[in-house]
């Protein structure tokens, strides 16, 4: 029995002994995976704490915070000059609280049927109609139209159920702070900029423009730039405030030299009302560098209303839209919206002869002695000329536009090379321009063995079958001329931070060499006798300067016995300095209404927009065109230096001397002038004056405009004049106020309204809009 009972108790120790066992076990497991979690929570504390906590911060936020977001300032577009292209400036949408709106509208009627009185304040209105009577008053909207939204269904739930009713977009904040100051209820102003391109339709499709989601242009190339990042203010509850400043966008400094596009906007509407056309355009280009400096096209529109058909340029145009479809409208517009030069393309025709030619140079197939004869068509496929030319050298075959002389010399090049050089100028490729949308039209391009073909060969050495881009034949051009470098062309120059500091910088890049020094030379000097009274461009001469170029005339499209008047193309290609040249530029007439041979052409474009570049760079005559070309030398004073002196000074000295003047560029100091100090000058001459606004520094100076409202539309206009600005009247008393004796009674207009509004500092020249009326009614 004794041996029983000891058996059961060690049982019961070993049972024991293993139970403990156990639980230690689970102890020390328990233990570990308490030890791993804990480490793990530390190790996600340490990663990603922050991360988290911040999101914390702003689930909470978003249930028992007030966030308000601080707009970042789009960055500015600047010309070459720092002279505002595009600018931002402050403005702001007014939001209604509908469901707040509603319960407040509730509140009062439940305590006036328990008081029986009306809960009005001194002005005796209730909150709620004060409130609708602001916004009826500065917002211009019908009280009718506000009261709906107090609304509600059968279970009391507002009809416009929304804490975010924008009641008025993009208002002056001098408005919004007149509204806010009737303390309305449950109404709330969010700030934002708005984009404003103070020259209107200059440069439309190189500055692009900003409609909600959609860009175009730089805009939209340009847009992680100059966009910067949006702040944040919120306050949690009654406790601390939380910010987070926004951080403004890069400014872009352009290759547009403003004063050269003005000129290249006025000319290609001109040519479109000598020769209408589907596309009338001109780029131009420094060949040495890439640098664009003017790109235009017409029709254009006005880049601060894109979508209003009364914008654009071309009234003929903007009528035919009358009876288009929604789909067709917004067709149309997109082509008018799209930049011809990098999105369109058209055979170039004549104006491609050269580079066979700088091929066959390069080559040593071909020399600048070499002989050629043209009997009016070639032997080998029968191709016709447009003349009998008979013998001529190179640079004739050049200056004549010769069909055979350019066959033979693409025969001597063969296909092989001549596909080479084709590909080497960079046609059928992406030229790399900083612009959105650019093609290369690679398909439209002949294929190495399509050139076998002795026929599309020959067709091709007159720039026939295939198709380039302006911007691609453009920037080729500029390598036959510049040395025979092959440049990426580009319009931005630098990105600025706030503090004027350049953070990226576009500089010249050769993409890659085509032909040499000495064939770019002798191509240079060539292509001067197009350019002559004896030149297919005869009609771009300019009197005592020499000009280089080439004109070109192309059938476009499938090739058929009738060929319509609108299914061809004219260019002219031309450039200057002659020895040195700096400006190259590119004129179209795509597709015109009628095509009259020797009558439509781009070189009325050509010769005006060089005459307006030769007066605005101050070039001087070429020596060797001295004869008959130079201007005379006058028999009057002694011109005296004017370079600092006012605009109203040298203006007054000049007609003293009853000599005539042309100012260029805005501003009330000039900054030269041409003939320089100690030219002699006399009755008959004409001095150009070159003008800027006082105090603009290198980086752009900005101002603050000043309140003119209430003042008289001629204090206003000197106000702002003297405060570098450009005062601009609009409004619906513009009429009266020109018909008012020839504006001789300007005293009784008033200013009621002024954009960009007054407190903001914009660059000097910039032009503010003022809405005048009549103060006598």
């Amino acid at each position: 029995m004794f041996a029983i009972n000891k058996r059961k108790a060690v049982d019961a120790r070993k049972a024991a002994s293993v139970k403990t066992k156990k639980l230690y076990f689970l102890a020390v497991i328990f233990c570990g995976v308490f030890t791993v979690l804990f480490c793990r929570v530390l190790y996600i504390k340490a990663s990603y704490g922050a991360e988290y906590e911040r999101r914390a911060i702003e689930n909470k936020a978003n249930k028992e915070m007030s966030v308000t977001t601080l707009k970042a300032s789009r960055g500015s577009i600047y010309d070459r000059d720092r002279q505002s292209m595009a600018i931002s400036y402050a403005v702001n949408d007014v939001i209604l609280d509908v469901r707040e709106f509603v319960k407040i509208d509730l509140r009062i009627k439940e305590k006036e049927r328990e008081t029986g009185k009306k809960s009005v304040d001194e002005t005796g209105r209730t909150s709620v109609e004060r409130t609708i009577d602001a916004l009826s008053d500065f917002l211009n909207i019908p009280k009718e139209e506000l009261e709906k939204y107090l609304e509600t269904d059968e279970n009391g739930k507002p009809v416009y159920d929304t804490n975010y009713k924008i009641l008025a977009k993009e208002l002056d904040k001098s408005v919004t702070s007149e509204l806010m100051k009737a303390k309305p209820v449950c109404v709330y102003t969010e700030e934002k900029t708005k984009r404003f391109y103070p020259h209107g339709a200059l440069a439309s499709q190189v500055l692009g423009f900003i409609r909600g989601d959609a860009s175009l242009g730089l805009e939209k190339r340009y847009d992680e730039q100059l966009s910067g990042k949006d702040g944040r203010s919120a306050r949690v509850g009654y406790g601390a405030e939380e910010e987070r400043s926004a951080v403004n966008g890069y400014s872009l400094v352009t290759t547009i030299d403003s004063s050269i596009q003005q000129y290249v906007e006025k000319a290609v509407a001109e040519s479109d009302e000598t020769f209408p056309a589907e596309n009338t355009s001109i780029i131009v280009m420094n060949p040495k560098t890439g640098e664009i400096l003017a790109m235009a096209q017409h029709p254009s529109f006005n880049n601060n209303e894109p979508t209003n058909l009364t914008s654009i340029t071309d009234a003929e145009v903007a009528a035919a839209f009358e009876n288009l479809t929604d789909d067709e409208t917004y067709e149309r517009l997109n082509r008018i919206w799209s930049n011809f030069h990098i999105t369109r393309s058209f055979e170039p025709g004549s104006i491609y002869k050269p580079f066979g030619v700088a091929a066959a140079l390069e080559e040593g197939v071909t020399s600048i002695s070499s002989g050629f004869y043209c009997g009016g068509s070639d032997p080998v496929t029968g191709i016709n000329c447009h003349k009998i030319h008979g013998d001529q050298t190179l640079t004739q075959v050049l200056m004549n536009s010769c069909n055979v002389g350019v066959m033979a010399i693409g025969r001597s090049l063969g296909p092989e090379l001549f596909y080479k050089y084709h590909k080497d100028f960079g046609f059928g490729m992406l030229t790399g321009v900083d612009l959105p949308g650019e093609a290369d039209f690679a398909s439209l391009q002949y294929t190495r063995e399509q050139l076998d073909n002795s026929f599309q060969l020959a067709t091709s050495t007159f720039g026939q079958g295939f198709n380039v881009t302006p911007i691609q034949i453009i920037t080729a051009f500029s390598a036959l001329i510049n040395g025979g470098n092959l440049m990426k062309p580009y319009v931005v120059s630098q990105a600025l931070d706030e503090a004027g500091n350049v953070i990226e910088e576009n500089k010249p890049i050769v993409t890659r060499k085509v032909i040499s020094r000495e064939t770019s030379d002798i191509m240079r000097t060539a292509l001067l006798s197009v350019v002559t009274p004896d030149g297919t461009g005869w009609k771009a001469v300019i009197d005592g300067y020499r000009l280089g170029g080439k004109t070109g005339t192309a059938q476009q499209g499938e090739r058929h016995e009738e060929i319509a008047e609108d299914e061809f193309t004219m260019s002219f290609m031309a450039y200057m300095p002659a020895s040195d040249p700096e400006i190259i530029a590119l004129a179209v007439i795509d597709h015109p209404v009628s095509k009259d041979d020797g009558v439509t052409t781009p070189a009325y474009m050509i010769k005006k927009l060089f005459t307006d570049i030769i007066k605005y760079k101050a070039y001087p005559p070429d020596a060797e065109m001295s004869e008959g070309g130079a201007r005379p030398e006058s028999d009057g004073v002694t011109l005296g230096n004017l370079t600092g002196r006012s605009v109203m000074e040298a203006t007054q000295y000049l007609g003293g001397l009853g000599v005539e003047y042309e100012i260029i560029g805005g501003g009330n100091v000039i900054s030269g002038h041409m003939p320089a100090e100690g030219a002699s000058v006399g009755q008959g001459d004409k001095v150009f004056l070159y003008a800027r606004y006082e105090g603009a520094d290198e980086a752009g100076a900005l101002a603050l405009v000043p309140d003119v409202r209430g003042t008289s539309a001629d204090e206003a206009s000197g106000i702002l004049s003297r405060a570098g600005f450009k005062p601009v009247l609009t409004g619906d008393g513009i009429e009266d106020f020109y018909l008012s004796e020839g504006g001789s009674n300007y005293k009784t207009f008033e200013v009621i309204d002024q954009m960009p509004a007054y407190g903001v500092k914009l660059p000097l020249g910039t032009e503010i809009r003022l809405k005048i009326a009549s103060s006598e009614e």
